[in-house]
């Protein structure tokens, strides 16, 4: 099994293009550079962004896996998001790695796969992507937050971060253990380790 170290994110948003002007910072420092922005799409309900993923799997230290060394994965995400429960994502991996174009989409609690104009119902692969059911929320563990120019696109603002991968797991975290409480369950408790 691998574990994912997220290196950088690139991530645009589209139709929040004008939103976003003045919400970050470019000190990696100051908490929660993206919370303005956050809250400003948690107010519309809706959202479009692109991200170019640095991904880098790292081998698990299990004898199985003696002699396998990390391995790096790019691709390019783009995403139509309506809170809480609607997304179609293109996800379209680096040339060379062979895995075809994906389409996935969320509709309440259904995912499909669209694939070669086919519609297939399929298990829910966004929930491990996105635990706190919106891709934004990777926002609330951004780090080295920098803001990239474009002069191809100057009507947006690009940012560059990486992810706090402990960051963002005590932030899904916190959230599980509220709708546990919500629902009666207060008692209930979820832990974080290193794997």
């Amino acid at each position: 099994m691998l574990t994912h170290t997220w290196k950088k994110m690139f991530f645009v948003v589209l139709v929040l293009a004008a939103l976003l002007s003045g919400t970050a910072t470019t000190q990696a420092s100051e908490r929660g550079p993206f919370d303005t922005l956050l809250t400003r799409v948690e107010d519309i309900g809706a959202y479009t962004f692109t991200a170019a993923v640095e991904q880098t799997l790292i081998p698990r230290a299990i004898p199985a896996n003696i002699g396998k060394s990390a391995e790096r994965v790019d691709s390019q995400v783009r995403g139509e998001v309506t809170l809480p429960d609607q997304a179609k994502l293109t996800l379209r991996f680096e040339s060379g790695t062979g895995l075809p174009v994906l389409i996935l989409e969320q509709d309440g609690a259904d995912t499909y796969l669209i694939q070669n104009g086919e519609r297939t119902q399929i298990q829910n692969p966004l929930s491990g992507n996105a635990p706190a059911g919106d891709f934004a929320s990777y926002l609330r563990a951004a780090t080295n937050v920098q803001i990239k120019t474009d002069d191809a696109h100057p009507q947006f603002t690009i940012y560059t971060f990486d992810i706090d991968g402990m960051a963002y797991a005590a932030y899904v975290r916190d959230m599980l253990e509220q709708q546990f409480a919500a629902s009666g369950q207060a008692d209930v408790r979820v832990s974080l380790s290193k794997g």
